[in-house]
């Protein structure tokens, strides 16, 4: 077990190992393709589930999550360009100690994610950058999960609009997707791309 308070003379370090929470979405949209991401790029099963990649009525991916040694990366900053057609992402990762390998210390690895509807596909391209002065081993995964839910809104008795989903009867649940990445001292990095269709 790591210790997560440690305390060098007068002063205390406290190990970080994630980002405070928050609920403040991104939005793309290009034609007929619609996502919406938390801040970290990741689309969360959470809440009232709005998070995904929609195209007409359909969510045709409902979980993505991007993470570092099986941990999620630390926030640092995401915004969408103002034309909401591309969403940029930048994180770095916690203190990490992987099993049998040296422990990264946080702020050593910079991910960049960017995100692109185009031609009802999102493209994402993912880039590693090692600033830390030794070579560095760190396994990338990306879990992804769809439900294909059918969405529609239909008014209730009293007025409102009760959101309403329809199952369809294929599911996709918990698909992984890992790589191991080896990065070399001196701020070079690595890149990793992948492409999902959507239909």
């Amino acid at each position: 077990m790591v210790e997560k308070k440690i305390q060098f003379g007068e002063q205390w370090y406290i190990l970080a190992t994630a980002s405070p929470a928050d609920e403040r979405r991104r939005v793309l949209k290009h034609n007929d393709l619609f996502a919406m991401f938390d801040r970290f790029g990741d689309i969360q099963s959470i809440g009232m589930g709005e998070e995904g990649i929609y195209h007409g009525d359909t969510c045709f991916l409902s979980h993505l999550e991007l993470l570092v040694e099986g941990v999620r990366p630390m926030y640092l900053n995401s915004t969408v360009k103002d034309d909401n057609g591309v969403f940029i992402v930048e994180l770095m990762n916690p203190d990490l100690h992987p099993k049998d390998r040296n422990q990264i210390p946080k702020g050593v690895l910079h991910v960049f994610r960017a995100k692109l509807l185009w031609d009802n596909a999102c493209y994402e391209h993912v880039r590693v950058v090692n600033y830390g002065m030794e070579q560095v081993e760190a396994t990338l995964s990306m879990v992804l999960s769809a439900d294909y839910r059918d969405i529609f809104e239909v008014p209730d008795s009293i007025g409102r609009d009760v959101a309403h989903y329809c199952r369809r009867t294929s599911v996709l649940t918990n698909c992984y997707s890992r790589t191991t990445v080896l990065t070399a001292p001196c701020a070079r990095h690595a890149s990793v791309a992948s492409r999902r269709r959507t239909g």
